[in-house]
């Protein structure tokens, strides 16, 4: 048998990288991969940039009460089912690795149906309604807190190579915040931003603040609009985060689990405002064991507003030790979680 394992990932860069991660962890041992998609342009992109091959498939998401959605959670997932029975019986893979989001959903039922060996991987506290599934039927299930959902192993969130061996450097002369909204953007966090800058426009620029922001896709028609004050650069989006993470030391982003995992990786405090309409409002559920480690503040959706936001920024750089002591815990929190090998852990299975 060949060398060769498949990816079913959702189209969030919480679902995506973790699932490249492990892939490149695989490459050390001469194994082939393939990534099973939606086939969103970020995600190709993403693929491309790591040399990875992919099919996209069809998936629906988990119905609601409408019988439209039930319909084509029915229809849209037999065909992803189908298309991924054909690629597996074509190259029967070694195993199938899922890490969530619905899109992971037909080639984890492809696999139990062919009986390739299946592993699950599900990074936020809230296991999603796919891994929760597939969990049951599957050899392995990994994530960062121990669920009652099959056999379980805690293992943290894989972050992407560059990253993980990085060691703790910080910025304490400068005020360098960093805002992302995940790979889609946020449009609620830039309306407050926008907000923000206008009503403490003559403070920011005295307090020598300096934002970077990553609109992402869907709201590039306010790069423009951020740009015009001085102290802000934004962009679309953002691939090389290695990069953005070390020249910052505030963060303001949601809380997906790969976004929490790398600030964590790289030793970053952040101000989370978790996505309220996140499945099963895992967001809020990041979020809350985030602050229950004291590495990061919460605002929810809710709460979020331009002078709510312009505090908790301003009181992060009140005390710049304070902001440094709590970015190196956030680091060791990182180096606690990273004790189990995910590859080897399958390899071992298989």
């Amino acid at each position: 048998m060949d060398k060769y394992i498949v990816f079913g990932t959702g189209k969030t860069g919480g679902h995506l990288f973790p699932a490249i991660v492990i892939g490149n962890s695989f490459r050390k041992y001469n194994y082939e991969a393939k990534f099973f998609i939606d086939g969103k342009k970020y995600e190709i992109t993403s693929l491309k940039k790591y040399n990875f091959s992919h099919k996209k498939i069809f998936s629906a998401p988990f119905p609601e009460k409408s019988i439209i959605s039930i319909f084509n959670f029915i229809f849209l997932n037999s065909v992803g089912i189908i298309q991924c029975c054909v690629e597996l019986f074509k190259r029967k893979p070694r195993c199938a690795v899922i890490t969530g989001g619905y899109t992971s959903f037909p080639l984890g039922i492809a696999s139990i149906l062919l009986f390739v060996p299946l592993f699950t991987y599900e990074g936020n506290i809230y296991i999603g309604k796919s891994n929760r599934i597939l969990s049951f039927l599957s050899r392995m299930n990994f994530g960062p807190k121990k669920s009652g959902f099959g056999r379980f192993m805690v293992a943290g969130n894989p972050v992407r190579e560059e990253m993980k061996n990085e060691s703790f450097s910080f910025i304490d002369n400068k005020k360098e915040i960093l805002v992302t909204g995940g790979s889609q953007g946020s449009k609620i966090i830039l309306d407050t931003l926008l907000k923000m800058f206008k009503k403490y426009d003559e403070f920011i620029r005295k307090a020598n603040f300096h934002f970077t922001i990553a609109t992402g896709y869907k709201n590039i028609d306010l790069i423009n609009k951020f740009n015009n004050y001085s102290y802000v650069n934004a962009i679309d989006f953002i691939f090389d985060m290695k990069k953005f993470l070390k020249k910052s030391n505030l963060l303001i982003c949601r809380a997906g689990a790969m976004t929490i995992e790398e600030n964590l990786a790289m030793g970053r405090f952040g101000i989370y405002i978790p996505f309220k309409r996140s499945a099963g409002n895992h967001q809020l559920h990041n979020a809350k064991w985030i602050k229950k480690m004291a590495v990061g503040e919460p605002i929810t959706e809710n709460d979020l507003n331009k002078d709510v936001l312009f505090r908790s920024i301003n009181d992060a750089y009140n005390d710049i030790n304070r902001l440094k002591a709590l970015s190196q815990k956030a680091r060791m929190e990182y180096e606690k979680r990273h004790t189990v090998s995910i590859e080897k852990e399958i390899m071992r299975r298989i």
